[in-house]
């Protein structure tokens, strides 16, 4: 089983721009269930290591975005 670092894209209609939830190592199919909303849009990021991972964190912080 091949585990991939994942951040989570939050879209809700309410906010001016998106939010990122850093999920950390997870299956495919854990990444794809965390996907689902009633409300707005997740979109789920992947990463190969750990390095792009931390590294699109950092970017999106540095670009103002909220990381939870």
């Amino acid at each position: 089983m091949k585990l991939k670092f994942y951040i989570k894209e939050r879209h809700n209609p309410q906010f001016k721009k998106p939010y990122y939830v850093a999920l950390g190592m997870l299956t495919k199919k854990e990444a794809k269930n965390k996907e689902n909303s009633l409300y707005g849009e997740n979109y789920i990021l992947s990463y190969n290591t750990e390095e792009e991972y931390n590294n699109a964190i950092n970017n999106f912080k540095d670009c103002g975005y909220s990381i939870m």
